[in-house]
């Protein structure tokens, strides 16, 4: 079984029924794609241009098949921007291209702004009562052309990302697969029940984070880098 995700290579999530693993890796295999449990489109340095090479490589066309063959798909920032019926850009932050049509999968537009949104936050996820952390950084406003249903509620009372379906939904806020309720969610879709195992990601992060300073520091003339950094 496969979930997906794309750009313009697509991130792929391999469970296996008989052992219940999962597995993830990139690919741009357009069928290997609509073959794809669950699609997540994740996020981008240039949204437009890289909507436009999922169009031109048949990823996008993929996607929408495999969405239509009720496969679940989510986005993520600028997946979440992709997934809409527009993306316009009239501040040329991106580029020369002022407008652009996105998959059509959920009733937003995007207009690209000059500011970046860049924050951590703590949010609950549909209606789960635990509070999940992730954060934000995006350029952009997103506005739905139907009833808001958002899929995050923010601690700070703020919501974030269109909910169309549990299979069909986007938000700003990455990190958010790093909370064991929205990967059990996730995989709920695929087997009927709850596989993914206790996991503390942010533990985890943190102790790789310790182990690659630890790293630089035992190979890198820190005082040197300190001592420049306080240059006028």
């Amino acid at each position: 079984m496969f979930c997906s995700i794309a750009f313009p290579t697509i991130l792929i999530l391999v469970f296996l029924k008989k052992t219940h693993q999962a597995h993830l890796f990139y690919s741009n295999n357009p069928s290997g794609i609509e073959q794809a449990d669950i699609i997540i489109i994740p996020g981008s340095k240039n949204t437009i241009a890289d909507l436009i090479d999922i169009k031109n490589n048949g990823v996008a066309k993929a996607i929408i098949n495999a969405y239509r063959n009720n496969k679940p798909v989510i986005g993520i920032c600028g997946g979440y921007q992709m997934m809409g019926q527009m993306i316009e850009d009239p501040y040329h932050v991106e580029g020369d291209i002022e407008c652009m049509p996105g998959l059509g999968l959920l009733p937003v537009k995007t207009i690209l702004t000059e500011n970046k949104t860049t924050r951590q936050v703590k949010f609950n996820y549909k209606e789960n009562e635990k509070m999940c952390d992730g954060y934000e950084i995006h350029m952009g406003i997103t506005q739905a052309s139907e009833k808001e249903i958002p899929v995050n509620k923010l601690e700070s009372g703020d919501t974030d990302g269109y909910y169309l379906t549990d299979a069909c939904w986007g938000t700003y806020i990455h990190g958010i697969l790093d909370n064991e309720i929205v990967i059990n969610d996730l995989l709920s879709l695929c087997t009927k029940t709850t596989v993914a195992s206790s996991f503390n990601y942010k533990e985890f992060k943190e102790q790789q984070y310790d182990l690659l300073a630890s790293h630089l520091r035992k190979h890198i003339d820190m005082d040197y880098v300190y001592k420049t950094l306080q240059l006028p």
